[in-house]
């Protein structure tokens, strides 16, 4: 199991790989969508511990990674 997620939870105490990341909306900018499909822009106020990435910076250097057969 791998698990990408900005806290501790149940499931992180049984994963295999734990890739954490910075808090959306508070440690990095991003987008949430109301219920009615209306973005709604989230910007960063405080760095992240530890330079941690973003969701999708996370996402963007595996995708990466994998296109290139390599590692890091």
């Amino acid at each position: 199991l791998i698990l990408i997620d900005n806290h501790s939870t149940a499931t992180s105490h049984i994963a295999e790989v734990v890739l954490p990341t910075s808090i959306t909306g508070i440690e990095s900018s991003g987008l949430a969508y109301r219920l009615d499909q209306v973005p709604i822009e989230l910007n960063k106020i405080v760095n992240p511990p530890n330079n941690l990435p973003s969701d999708e910076e996370l996402l963007n250097r595996l995708y990466g990674l994998l296109n290139k057969g390599g590692s890091e």
